[in-house]
């Protein structure tokens, strides 16, 4: 597998728009050529913590740990999302291929809209993460875990040819820790 991706993107009627995935990040709208650009105002980012600076004669010292990422958007807006999904893909150390899903639950945790922060429309319909995702296209497995089980569980495709129903554990679970000897 090379890792490369591709955007297909269904911003032509009745066509689509294909764009190398440079990036290795896509959201939905706007269009992808647009958050690319956008890109272009998160440049100075950085995953270094920012060092102590001579402002006259006064020593400024760093405001702490995390602030090379000051600036970086943090709301639930696609534009945002994109930017922070970029940054995390980016700034994250590279893993090996047995350790690449906890690394993509890490990001794609820092995305989790929880019940009750974003609500739409007249009747205050609530939005929230139901579920979060992964795959992993050399095992052709699917990771997932829910909002009320943060476990994740995995589903094995390499057999699966017909259209089947899996059991999902969607009660949370809690493993007990016991002391050490």
């Amino acid at each position: 597998m090379s890792g490369k991706s591709l955007v297909v993107e269904p911003s032509i009627p009745g066509s689509f728009e294909i764009y190398d995935n440079l990036v290795g990040t896509f959201t939905n709208s706007p269009k992808f050529d647009w958050h690319v650009t956008n890109l272009e105002n998160y440049v100075g980012l950085s995953q270094e913590i920012a060092p102590a600076r001579k402002i006259g004669e006064a020593n400024i010292f760093s405001s702490g740990k995390g602030n090379g990422l000051y600036g970086i958007p943090g709301d639930f807006t696609p534009h945002s999302r994109f930017v922070r999904a970029t940054f995390l893909n980016q700034f994250s150390d590279p893993v090996d291929d047995d350790k690449a899903i906890e690394l993509i639950f890490h990001v794609l945790d820092s995305f989790d809209i929880p019940k009750g922060v974003v609500v739409s429309g007249d009747n205050h319909k609530v939005q929230f993460t139901q579920y979060t995702s992964a795959y992993d296209l050399k095992e052709k497995a699917l990771y997932v875990h829910l909002y009320d089980n943060r476990q994740i569980q995995m589903l094995s495709l390499e057999k699966v040819t017909e259209p089947t129903r899996f059991q999902i554990i969607s009660e949370q679970q809690v493993a007990k820790m016991t002391p050490l000897k």
